[in-house]
C-alpha cells in the first residue's frame, strides 16, 4: 500500500471485507441508569428515629451522670474524712476539716491545725452543694476523737445523704 493514496488504501481495505473496515462507535447502554443515593423521605425518617432515640436516651444518660457524680463526691468525702482522722492520729495534732459554701461550688479543707499545714483541699462536683447542721468544720483530736458533735447533708438534684459525726 506504499505510495497509494488514502481512498486507495480505504478501497483495497474494504475490499479484504468487513475485517478492516471502519465502522461507527458502538455506544454501550449502562446497565444500571438509576442515579445512585437517598431520596429526601429517607433522610427524614432517618433523621426522625435519630432524634427520638436522642430523646429517649439522653436524660438517662444525664441522670446517671448526675448520680455517679454525687456518690463520687461522697465516697471520696468518706475517705478524706477517714483519712484526716489517721493523719490527726499519726501526726500527734488536731486536724481540721473545713467546708467552705460557694456561689458555684462548695469546697473543704483539711488543714493540721497545730502547724497550720494545708494538707488537702478539695472542690465538690458542680450541682452536689453541703447544707450544714451545727458547726461548719469537724475537728479531730490527735486520738482520733471528734471534738465535737454535728452533721450535714450532701445534697444533688434532690438526692441527699446524711454524715452524722459524733464522739464515741
Amino acid at each position: 500500500f506504499i505510495g497509494t493514496s488514502r481512498s486507495d488504501w480505504q478501497g483495497r481495505c474494504l475490499s479484504l471485507g468487513k475485517l478492516y473496515s471502519r465502522q461507527p462507535r458502538r455506544q454501550f447502554p449502562l446497565k444500571n441508569t438509576k442515579k445512585r443515593g437517598f431520596t429526601l423521605p429517607e433522610i427524614i425518617i432517618v433523621l426522625t428515629i435519630l432524634a427520638i432515640m436522642t430523646a429517649i436516651v439522653t436524660p438517662q444518660y444525664t441522670g446517671r451522670l448526675q448520680k455517679e457524680r454525687f456518690d463520687n463526691a461522697l465516697y471520696q468525702l468518706q475517705g478524706d474524712l477517714r483519712w484526716a482522722q489517721s493523719q490527726a492520729k499519726s501526726r500527734g495534732e488536731l486536724v481540721k476539716v473545713a467546708f467552705y459554701p460557694s456561689a458555684g461550688r462548695d469546697s473543704y479543707r483539711i488543714t493540721a491545725l497545730t502547724t497550720a499545714q494545708l494538707l488537702k483541699s478539695v472542690m465538690l462536683p458542680q450541682g452536689v452543694t453541703v447544707n450544714y447542721y451545727g458547726t461548719t468544720e469537724i475537728i479531730f483530736q490527735s486520738n482520733g476523737a471528734i471534738l465535737q458533735n454535728g452533721h450535714f447533708t450532701l445534697a444533688s438534684n434532690g438526692r441527699k445523704r446524711y454524715v452524722y459525726f459524733y464522739q464515741t
